[in-house]
């Protein structure tokens, strides 16, 4: 669908009951003073676990965690941290980013493509898994890294269109008659 200046998709609008004046005035409320610029959040980002528990006031807990990072890098924006809560470890956002040993256990039955995207690649930087549908991987980047990314061993860096790929990927969309999202 194509949404209405300013973003919003009209379909669920009607759905929820909710009006442009409605919405206009909830983003207006919800808007920084400050707009964020990612790059510098990006580039500001916590990648080493220890000093994320040191801002956390849980230093005590640094001697627990895994020898490098567990096989996937620790990104975290410090907007992201700024939500987490001092002191608690059990904190489920801190859970979601603090590389931990269980990360490198390797479990019978179990694998690393969990969701079988290295099967579904069709050209490069393009996954073709569903029916009618392909995604074009523009950037291997991501402003949070979560410790649970199904993706987390996908090769990104080799997999990415925009590293002189884009011609094979638009050749196969071009040739792919099925594919209408």
């Amino acid at each position: 669908r194509v949404s209405r200046p300013g973003g919003y998709n009209c379909g669920w609008n009607r759905i929820v009951g909710l009006t442009p004046s409605k919405l206009a005035m909830i983003t207006a409320s919800q808007r920084s003073a400050q707009p964020s610029d990612w790059r510098r959040d990006y580039r500001e980002a916590i990648t080493d676990p220890a000093q994320l528990l040191r801002e956390l006031g849980l230093e005590h807990l640094a001697a627990q965690l895994p020898p490098g990072d567990a096989g996937f890098p620790m990104r975290v924006p410090r907007a992201f941290v700024q939500r987490m809560r001092r002191g608690d470890a059990a904190d489920p956002l801190l859970r979601q980013v603090l590389p931990l040993d269980e990360e490198t256990r390797l479990v019978p039955g179990f694998t690393l493509d969990a969701v079988g995207d290295l099967a579904s690649r069709d050209a490069r930087g393009l996954l073709h898994k569903y029916e009618g549908r392909a995604l074009l991987i523009a950037t291997g980047s991501c402003a949070v890294h979560c410790r649970y990314c199904f993706r987390r061993h996908f090769p990104y860096g080799e997999e990415t269109a925009a590293a002189n790929g884009w011609r094979d990927a638009i050749a196969w969309l071009r040739q792919a008659e099925d594919i209408d999202e």
